[in-house]
């Protein structure tokens, strides 16, 4: 785990620092959960070292105007490797892992645990309706008041899944997607979702110590897979646990790891 903090200019493609520093993180942190919202970073959780006993419940903004880092309402349930999808003015923390068996899966890996954070009200709602299967390292993106959850690891942290779960925010309801949904082509964790358009992409990730190069589109308003208009063209390189952006029509992959290094590689795919 690292206290660093990279800006990234997506109009020359450079990575810079933040005009003149972009300062440090209040502590090293890994496999946290963040969404932004006019202007800033919301960060929720981590975890100081590998594994589900070193997740922490650390809730705070990064602001790169300034550029500094302030601290928000926690919450009761340290998590990390959890999804995070932003809803209106909502963030909302997915599954995960957790120091304490308080995730309502019954075991630290594997979460259902589901809640949002109000960012205007700085609180926490309370417990939501639980996850339709329970993950950690999955991926999550949001569409409307839509979120899906791809993939991801369940209970002891030694199983991956193909499932999709769809919530609806408005209603507080999931669907398991088992007959409305479409399923993964590959069950895998560490993969990486991102919005755009009307779909999301679902990128790389790995299934013990095989590692793919997998491009997956999924339609919000039909739940079912699509072919990226003739074939979706997988990354350069065999990835896991990067970070996927949409900025400009493009997507942007950061990072991630492949036979247990991380790598600091980053692909542009244009959908």
């Amino acid at each position: 785990a690292t206290n660093t903090i990279y800006e990234f200019d997506f109009l020359s493609e450079t990575f810079s620092n933040c005009g003149s520093t972009c300062g440090t993180w209040p502590s090293n942190i890994m496999n946290a959960a963040a969404v932004g919202y006019n202007g800033l970073v919301y960060v929720f959780g981590g975890s100081t070292a590998a594994g589900a006993a070193n997740s922490i419940n650390n809730n705070r903004y990064f602001d790169p105007a300034v550029p500094s880092v302030t601290g928000l309402t926690g919450h009761s349930l340290a998590r990390a490797n959890a999804g995070a999808a932003l809803v209106n003015n909502r963030m909302y923390i997915l599954g995960g892992i957790s120091n304490s068996l308080d995730c309502n899966a019954a075991t630290s890996f594997g979460c259902t645990n589901n809640h949002y954070y109000d960012i205007g009200l700085n609180s926490w709602s309370s417990a939501l309706t639980a996850v339709s299967h329970n993950f950690s390292n999955g991926a999550t993106a949001a569409f409307g008041s839509k979120i899906m959850a791809f993939g991801g690891l369940t209970n002891s942290g030694g199983t991956v899944t193909n499932a999709v779960s769809q919530y609806d925010a408005d209603t507080d309801t999931w669907t398991n997607c088992g007959a409305g949904c479409t399923s993964l082509a590959t069950a895998r964790d560490g993969l990486a979702a991102a919005t755009h358009n009307t779909s999301a992409y679902i990128v790389g990730g790995q299934n013990g110590a095989t590692y793919y190069t997998l491009v997956e589109e999924y339609d919000f308003l039909t739940q079912t897979q699509k072919d990226c208009d003739g074939g979706c063209q997988p990354l350069p390189g065999q990835r896991s646990l990067g970070s996927l952006l949409a900025y400009g029509g493009k997507l942007y992959y950061f990072g991630g790891m492949i036979g247990g290094s991380g790598v600091n590689t980053i692909y542009v795919y244009t959908p």
